[in-house]
C-alpha cells in the first residue's frame, strides 16, 4: 500500500483521505495517480465512493510493482505506529483521520503536465526522495469534514458485529473489544483525545469541550434555519434536559461549496417529508432556556444520514 500519491496536475503528494475530502466537498475527481517516490502508476481504492464509506481509502500498485527499492512509503527515523489493536486489520485499514481542522480555500486544479515515469531514476534517487519525505515527520491524516471521521467510527462498530458473526469474537465481548480499538485511535479536536471519547450521546454531554454528538431525530424548520431533535435527552450533573441541534440559514451563501448546498436541500426535504434521520454534529452544547443546544457554526461539522432500517 502507498501512503501518498501525486497526479499529473500536481507534484504535491496528498493522502488518499485528502483526495476523498476533495471529492466529498467539491466533487473533484482525478483519473490517474502516481507514486511520489518511484513514479509508477497507482490505483485508488474507496476514494470516489458516494455515501458513507466502510473502509479507509488507499492507493495500491495494482499494475506493476514499485521500482528501485521503493515500497510506496517514506522512510521514517521513528518507526512507531498507531496504538490500534492491529490483530484484525490490514495495513491500509489502520489509516484513519487523526485531526479535525478548519476548511482550506477551494481547491484549484492546475494545468495538466506530462508525467515521464521512471526517467533518470535510480535506487539512490528514490531512496533520497523517501528519506526526504520521512524527515518531514510521519503524516497525520487530517480532515475538515466530519463525515470521514464518522465513517471510520461506524466501520469499527460494524466490524465488531461482523467478527461476532464470523465467530472471531464472543458476543459478550463485542462492546469492550470495539471500545478498546476506538480508545487506541487518537484524534485531535480542540484537545488531544481518542475516538471512543470523542463521540458522545447527549446522555454523556460535555459542556466544556467540543465533542462529536450523535443521535436520532427529525428535522424541523424555524424562521432562520433548521432544528434537529434528539430522541435522547441530555444528562448534566444528574439533571435531564431536552437536546437540540440548531443550524442557521446564514451559513449558506453564493460561495458555499456544493456539499453545503446539498446538505441544506436534504434538510429541507427531510423536514417536509418528516423523515427520521441519524445526525452527527461537532461542537460544544450550551444551556438556552432549559434546553441544551448545539449550534452548528460550520456545515463541514454536520453529517446527516437516514438510519439503518432493520429487516
Amino acid at each position: 500500500m502507498s501512503d501518498y500519491a501525486i497526479t499529473e496536475y500536481d507534484d504535491q503528494p496528498m493522502s488518499a483521505w485528502e483526495f476523498r475530502y476533495l471529492y466529498l466537498r467539491e466533487g473533484v475527481e482525478y483519473e490517474n495517480f502516481f507514486c511520489p517516490y518511484c513514479d509508477i502508476k497507482l490505483c485508488a481504492y474507496l476514494i470516489y465512493v458516494d455515501g458513507e464509506g466502510v473502509r479507509s481509502p488507499y492507493f495500491s500498485a495494482r499494475w506493476e510493482r514499485h521500482k528501485f527499492g521503493c515500497d510506496g512509503k517514506a522512510i521514517y527515523v521513528d518507526a512507531s505506529v498507531k496504538k490500534v489493536a492491529t490483530a484484525y486489520y490490514g495495513t491500509h485499514e489502520l489509516d484513519f483521520p487523526e485531526a479535525l481542522t478548519a476548511r482550506p480555500p477551494t481547491h484549484k486544479i492546475k494545468t495538466k503536465t506530462i508525467k515521464s515515469q521512471s526517467l533518470n531514476l535510480s535506487n539512490a534517487e528514490v531512496f533520497e526522495r523517501r528519506k526526504k519525505a520521512g524527515l518531514l515527520g510521519r503524516p497525520v491524516s487530517k480532515t475538515y469534514l466530519l463525515q470521514p471521521i464518522v465513517e471510520m467510527y461506524n466501520s469499527v462498530w460494524a466490524d465488531g458485529y461482523k467478527k461476532v458473526d464470523e465467530n472471531v469474537w464472543n458476543a459478550n465481548n463485542r462492546v469492550s473489544m470495539t471500545t478498546n480499538i476506538l480508545s487506541g485511535m487518537p484524534i485531535l479536536l480542540e484537545d488531544k483525545t481518542e475516538y471512543n471519547e470523542a463521540f458522545r450521546s447527549p446522555l454523556f454531554l460535555d459542556k466544556y469541550r467540543c465533542r462529536i454528538y450523535h443521535g436520532h431525530g427529525f428535522v424541523h424548520v424555524f424562521p432562520n434555519g433548521f432544528i434537529l431533535t434528539s430522541e435522547k435527552s441530555a444528562r448534566v450533573e444528574g439533571q435531564t434536559y431536552t437536546f437540540k441541534i440548531k443550524i442557521y440559514e446564514a451559513l449558506i451563501n453564493n460561495d458555499s461549496p456544493m456539499s453545503h448546498l446539498a446538505l441544506f436541500e436534504a434538510l429541507a426535504s427531510y423536514a417536509m417529508n418528516k423523515t427520521a434521520i441519524r445526525w452527527y454534529a461537532y461542537g460544544t452544547p450550551s444551556l438556552v432556556e432549559d434546553i441544551y443546544e448545539l449550534l452548528v457554526i460550520n456545515l463541514d461539522y454536520l453529517y446527516i444520514k437516514k438510519p439503518f432500517q432493520k429487516k
